[in-house]
């Protein structure tokens, strides 16, 4: 049988499985909700705003007094969207983390490890179908919410080759950032011999990731890890502050999603806080390197599985 067929199978049962999971479906949902969500609070804010504006043209003109420009005269088109990089940050994250953590213990607490390398399977094959499963998940969730925020778009602003072009490679640069968290969980699962131990340890890792990396790495900003636009501010700009900050930046995984995904779209004045402006193409490698890196922790962690002990599962 020839190796790609085997890991197919692996991936095709754990695709399965993995449907029926109401935690992944549940979070899966609050992804697309979100993704709905995410242009219509963009676009709202926007009417908010320019209704205040007109109201205050308004009086500015009865007083004679000079009316200032419009605040959306020069906000990028695809502005409307800047909270979908938060919620991929978030929601997004947490979605690849159980379902890298779920397809890798499904097979463990069902007691089926022993019985699958008992049988002339490798381990390479059973790794390459657990990631073609989380690959191809992964790149459906996406492809529907790209779906979702280029209609969005469309109905809110307008829709061009070259804003779609942006979206698209906006989304591509999500799935490497997601890919790696769902290898981190996969890496988690096969790693320990606790289910517990199996989510939170990931987790933790999300949470240093997340939000300590950026508010170390971004201390001149503090407030800036959740939001997608910077404060106006020099109050923190220290010598101190800017060391920590050229230290920790370069290993903060989310900050360079974040600017990558920032200047993609067109937006200034957002997420970004190095002191130095890294070009595109370094925030992308970081992002190839950080997959690659969790790919290779998953490939480490199923070399030393012990396959007769794989199910003592707790």
């Amino acid at each position: 049988m020839h190796v790609n067929s085997k890991a197919i199978k692996i991936a095709k049962k754990d695709l399965r499985l993995l449907v029926k999971e109401r935690t992944f479906i549940l979070i899966l949902l609050i992804f697309f909700l979100m993704s709905t969500a995410s242009t219509y609070i963009g676009w709202s804010s926007q009417q908010t705003i320019q209704q205040v504006y007109e109201a205050t043209s308004q009086e500015l003109i009865k007083e004679g007094k000079t009316v200032p420009a419009s605040p959306f005269s020069l906000i990028p088109a695809l502005d409307i969207m800047k909270n979908m990089i938060i919620y991929v940050v978030l929601i997004g994250a947490l979605l690849s983390i159980v379902l890298g953590y779920t397809i890798a213990i499904n097979d463990r607490k069902a007691g089926a490890t022993r019985l699958l390398f008992s049988r002339p399977f490798s381990k390479k094959n059973f790794l390459f179908g657990k990631i073609c499963a989380v690959s191809i998940l992964l790149f459906f969730a996406l492809i529907a919410s790209l779906v979702i925020s280029t209609i969005s778009v469309a109905l809110f602003h307008s829709i061009s080759l070259q804003l779609f072009f942006s979206i698209l490679i906006f989304y591509g640069a999500s799935f490497l950032y997601l890919a790696g968290f769902a290898c981190l969980g996969l890496f988690f699962g096969l790693k320990t011999d606790n289910s517990t131990k199996a989510i939170v340890l990931p987790l933790l890792f999300w949470i240093v990731i997340t939000f300590m990396f950026p508010e170390l790495g971004s201390a001149l900003y503090p407030t800036s890890s959740l939001n997608p636009v910077l404060p106006t501010t020099t109050v923190l700009e220290s010598p101190v502050l800017q060391t920590i900050h050229s230290v920790i930046y370069p290993f903060s995984i989310s900050e360079h999603y974040k600017d990558f995904s920032a200047t993609t779209l067109g937006l200034t004045n957002t997420t970004g806080t190095s002191i130095i402006v890294y070009p595109q193409e370094i925030h992308l490698f970081i992002l190839f390197v950080w997959l690659f890196l969790a790919v290779g922790l998953s490939y480490y962690a199923l070399k030393k599985f012990d396959a007769a002990q794989g199910d003592n599962y707790e």
